[in-house]
């Protein structure tokens, strides 16, 4: 009976281990998606600003 407890216990840590490294991997996935769409807006302003440059030039 003390053996079953002791897993059942066991089992419910490794859960709740696993809620919350999988609630950080979540939240990482959403901080890079977010990193990656300034990226590429960034680079389309640069493409922007490179063309309105290059059109001052001529």
């Amino acid at each position: 009976m003390e053996t079953k407890l002791n897993t059942e216990t066991a089992n419910h840590q490794a859960i709740r281990i696993m809620a919350i490294k999988t609630a950080e991997y979540d939240a990482k996935v959403k901080e890079l998606a977010a990193a990656n769409n300034t990226i590429k807006n960034l680079n389309a302003t640069l493409k922007y600003a490179e063309e309105k440059a290059g059109q001052a030039d001529k």
